[in-house]
């Protein structure tokens, strides 16, 4: 679609401090895993436009993603 001018990019936040993510009662800090606030969300998709066709916010959700998809075998991450 880049030669019709569109820029699609995919925003994948993991836990955001959103009423969702309270209602589930998981602690994701003891993961390893950062909740961010929703406008550091929303301005880590918006910076992202146009140089990134993928966008994780939050140092340790990117350090969590590296090890899920690089460093553990496939049968552990699922």
């Amino acid at each position: 679609m880049r030669d019709k001018g569109v820029d699609v990019s995919v925003l994948s936040p993991g836990p955001t401090d959103t009423p969702m993510v309270v209602t589930t009662g998981i602690d994701f800090a003891s993961m390893g895993m950062q909740v961010m606030r929703p406008d550091a969300v929303a301005v880590s998709g918006v910076l992202a436009l146009g140089r990134r066709s993928d966008v994780i916010p939050g140092f340790r959700n990117r350090v969590m993603t590296f090890m899920m998809t690089r460093l553990l075998p496939r049968s552990v991450v699922g």
